[in-house]
């Protein structure tokens, strides 16, 4: 509900919405608070609410696949 209120506020002003998905896939059931609230992607949401080119999604393996940082690897030939 509050994800379809930003898209169509981004509709109605020609905004794009940029989404932080960083966390994602690090989401679980947790025992201690069953009612709390689960994760839902700006792209499962019902599609004609936005101009699809004004939403933008931000992930990345680095918190996933513990990826951190930048990977350089030297070879010399």
């Amino acid at each position: 509900e509050v994800l379809e209120a930003y898209l169509r506020f981004c509709q109605r002003h020609n905004s794009h919405l940029i989404s932080d998905e960083i966390y994602a896939m690090s989401v679980w059931k947790n025992l201690d608070t069953p009612d709390a609230p689960s994760f839902t992607s700006v792209l499962s949401i019902e599609s004609g609410i936005v101009d699809p080119g004004l939403v933008h999604v931000l992930w990345g393996m680095s918190k996933v696949c513990l990826a951190r940082g930048v990977i350089h690897v030297h070879v010399e030939l």
